[in-house]
C-alpha cells in the first residue's frame, strides 16, 4: 500500500481504511460516483461516500477483512481516474 500512497497523493491511510477528499463541486461529485459505478459493481466492493456542497469524501476498507486490501486500492485508483476525467 505504501507504493499506492506514494503515487496517489490525495489518499491517506488511517491504518484501518483509505480516505480521500476531492475538492470538487457537488455536480462533479455526482458525475464521479456515476463514472465509478461499473468499477464498484465489477469489484463487488462498495465505498462509503459523503458529498458536500464543494467536496466528495471517499472512505474505503474491506469490512470482512477488517482493513485495507487490494480491492480498496483498485477502487481508489478508479476514483482518481474518474476525477481526472479518464
Amino acid at each position: 500500500m505504501t507504493a499506492f500512497l506514494d503515487s496517489h497523493s490525495r489518499w491517506r491511510s488511517t491504518g484501518e481504511r483509505l480516505e480521500c477528499r476531492y475538492d470538487i463541486p457537488y455536480h462533479e461529485a455526482l458525475d464521479v460516483l456515476h463514472a465509478t459505478r461499473d468499477d464498484v459493481h465489477r469489484l463487488d466492493h462498495h465505498p462509503v461516500c459523503e458529498i458536500g456542497y464543494d467536496y466528495l469524501r471517499v472512505m474505503l476498507w474491506t469490512h470482512d477483512r477488517g482493513g485495507v486490501t487490494q480491492l480498496d486500492v483498485d477502487l481508489a485508483d478508479a476514483f482518481d481516474r474518474a476525477v481526472e476525467g479518464e
